[in-house]
């Protein structure tokens, strides 16, 4: 599971410590974990009589029901009534059938949650505007989804977005922008850009770009001010990032974007203040050195995580500097020699992990290694020759 909200943070964080939660990691603006299957049973037993499976076993909905998993695609074939009151229906993968849904969406005026993904509709209904309680709705994986209807920019109570892999969608709605209250969106589309819509989304916390090999990127002139993660991941095409929207976020990850350069091209030489805890990146062969923009989160980051660049060099000797970082994650980058050398002063640097990178193994191998030495001293310390 992964949450980024700053007050869900807290909430998680205060779970993890009385083992509610397990496998937890802290990123500073995010975090990643998973339920014990323990806590997973008491929250299923708790919610019981709100709560239904719907399977070839139990085909009838109970009608105090208020969320309900649909287990099979056979069992939208049926005929079964819906009950009126429904806050949440899961679809199980492959979902197609039209009329269950269009009874589904007409019917369920106070649904709040709505779970297609790996679905099968080319569009949705324009009925899905009047669901005016409608918070969140996953598409993730509909691969055959090629447009949503203008409706659902009617949806102004909706939070979250989720269009990542849905590999066949021409674009975005136009009047997007009108999702006031939006605040995560994924995004997959054959687009290049992106309407001035967008600017709208005043609400916006998180903005992921998934395989969008189209992308040209232009976004001149548009603020998001209360976007805190940004990500590319898969993008063939995209060669440059809007580096006015960076000063403003705490996270950044940009993963196989084969044409990226992270250079800020005519204001390369100047070094703005950013706000960044976490930087990703991985699979960027145009990445030899870092850009002297990286120095402006000196104070602030919190995670760095560096894969796959098979053409990095150097990491930027100004790392020493950075008073806040906790994790540095370096995996398969074979022309990378050396750390920067007063690594050891980095006042709180807890985990380092070092794989895939020959030179690096050979000289901060543990216990032998010629500058094992500047780093043993680190909690938690991984240097292995080849990745796990």
């Amino acid at each position: 599971m992964y949450n980024q909200n700053l007050n869900v943070l807290s909430f998680s964080f205060s779970l993890w410590s009385r083992s509610f939660l397990q496998n937890f990691e802290d990123f500073a603006s995010f975090c990643l974990f998973e339920l014990h299957d323990l806590v997973h049973d008491l929250a299923i037993y708790v919610a019981r009589d709100d709560f239904q499976l719907l399977n070839f076993q139990y085909k009838n909905i109970r009608e105090n029901v208020r969320h309900l998993s649909v287990l099979e695609n056979d069992l939208l074939l049926g005929q079964i009534s819906i009950p009126t009151g429904l806050r949440t229906i899961l679809f199980p993968d492959g979902a197609n059938s039209k009329p269950f849904l269009n009874t589904c969406l007409s019917r369920c005026k106070y649904l709040r949650l709505l779970k297609l993904n790996k679905s099968r509709y080319k569009n949705l209904p324009h009925s899905i505007g009047k669901l005016k309680h409608l918070r969140y709705i996953n598409l993730e994986k509909s691969k055959e989804l090629e447009r949503l209807p203008d409706s659902v920019c009617k949806l102004q109570n909706l939070q979250t977005l989720d269009l990542s892999e849905c590999e066949n969608l021409l674009k975005l709605p136009n009047e997007i922008g009108n999702l006031i209250k939006l605040q995560v969106l994924y995004i997959t589309t054959k687009q290049s850009n992106f309407p001035e819509e967008l600017a709208k989304l005043s609400s916006l916390e998180i903005l992921a770009f998934i395989n969008c090999d189209n992308l040209m990127f232009s976004f001149e002139g548009i603020q998001f001010p209360k976007l805190k993660l940004l990500s590319f991941s898969y993008c063939g095409n995209l060669k440059s990032l809007p580096f006015h929207i960076i000063p403003n976020i705490e996270s950044l990850i940009i993963m196989d974007c084969n044409m990226v350069i992270l250079s800020m091209g005519d204001n390369n030489n100047q070094i703005p203040k950013l706000k960044l805890k976490l930087i990703r990146l991985n699979s960027l062969p145009q990445i030899v050195t870092f850009p002297q923009w990286f120095q402006g989160c000196a104070n602030t980051l919190h995670t760095l995580i560096i894969g796959n660049c098979e053409n990095l060099e150097e990491l930027p000797k100004c790392l020493s500097t950075f008073i806040s970082l906790k994790i540095l994650k370096i995996v398969n980058c074979p022309k990378l020699i050396s750390l920067p050398e007063d690594v050891h002063r980095l006042p709180n640097l807890q985990g380092l992990t070092m794989s895939g990178c020959p030179e690096l193994y050979r000289r901060y191998e543990p216990e032998v290694g010629q500058d094992w030495y500047k780093i043993s001293h680190i909690k938690h310390v991984k240097v292995v020759e080849l990745e796990d």
